[in-house]
Order: C-alpha cells, then structure tokens, then sequence
C-alpha cells in the first residue's frame, strides 16, 4: 500500500471499526487493540473513514479484534468471503473456532444460523443483530487502519482487544485521514 494523500476520497471494503475504539491512541496501541502483526506497524499506517455507513446488504458483524478476522477471510470477486479454518485453527486453540464463528457470526444466513442453533434458545437472529448494529451506530464513524506493509503468509496475528469490527463486502466511499507512524496519536475524524 502506498501513503495517501489526506482528504483524498477512496473505494475500501474488509474490517471497520468505530472511530470510539481507535480514538486516542497512537498508531502503536491501534495495532495492539486490532490486533495487527508487529511488522507491519514499522512503515505505518494510512487510517481512513467511511462517508457513509453500510447499507444492510453491504456488510457482515466480525465480532471483536480479539479474534483477528483479516487473516482468515479471503474475499472474492464480488465480495463474498471464505474462511480459512487452517488457517485460524494454527493460531488459535480448535475449541475457539466456533466460539469465533459464534461471536462474528460473519457470512452466516438465516439458513445457517437455523442449522448451526436449531430449537436452541438465540436472543436474536444475524437479521435483527445487523439491523441493531445499524441502528445503534447511525452517528458513529467507521475508521479503517491501512498498513503500509501489506501482509505476508508469515505474519503473526496476535489476539487484539475489544474493538468491534464489521466487515465490508462492498467497497465504499470513503476518505484519507492521513498517514500515522508508531508513535502519533489518532485524535479521531474531525
């Protein structure tokens, strides 16, 4: 990825998350709470923001950076994702894979959902769940973190913190904040 011009306006889709989890923190801590590999942090980063929220159809809940999703997902060329449950199964113990599908519940359908709980108590369906998170963030910015060194097969992800994420199926408008190094401090959007 190269450096991006601030105020430019760009096309992302993959992993948001809320501009209230990142704000605050320098770019150092942003890699720790997405839990983002070490090497890429060196080069920096291009953070940008989405200029609009998601329509319903345009993305899919991906739980909390405790469970780095970017690893695992390889998306298609219109926009479908596939897990890579090798892939996750390396990186973290097998009993946390359907704990991660639970939480993240990205790529699911009603259809899947209904196989995977059946009769069994859900407090909400992928459908409402999405509706909810729509509702809820209706003023709230999304941010995406760029690295500027893009990943390699390599890459260690650790276990991030308790940002939130959705992943973005669709590429969506959206605009530079800027380029930030290790040290410098996100202060947010605006």
């Amino acid at each position: 990825m190269n450096l991006l011009k601030p105020y430019v306006d760009v096309r992302k889709k993959g992993c948001f998350t809320q501009e209230y989890s990142l704000k605050g923190l320098t770019l150092k801590q942003i890699f720790e709470e997405l839990g983002l590999p070490d090497r890429q942090l060196h080069e920096g980063a291009n953070i940008i923001f989405a200029l609009r929220l998601p329509t319903y159809d345009q993305f899919e809940l991906g739980g909390y950076s405790k469970y780095s999703t970017e690893k695992f997902i390889k998306y298609g060329e219109k926009g479908s994702m596939n897990w890579n449950k090798t892939r996750f199964l390396k990186t973290y113990p097998a009993h946390d894979f359907n704990r991660f599908l639970r939480i993240a519940m990205a790529g699911w359908t009603s259809d899947s959902v209904e196989k995977e709980y059946g009769s069994k108590d859900s407090p909400m369906t992928i459908e409402m769940a999405k509706r909810e998170w729509l509702r809820i963030n209706n003023n709230r910015k999304l941010v995406k973190v760029i690295p500027i060194l893009g990943p390699k097969d390599e890459d260690i992800y650790p276990a991030g913190g308790r940002a939130n994420q959705i992943m973005l199926k669709k590429e969506i408008e959206c605009q530079v904040i800027g380029h930030f190094m290790p040290n410098d401090i996100f202060k947010g959007v605006w």
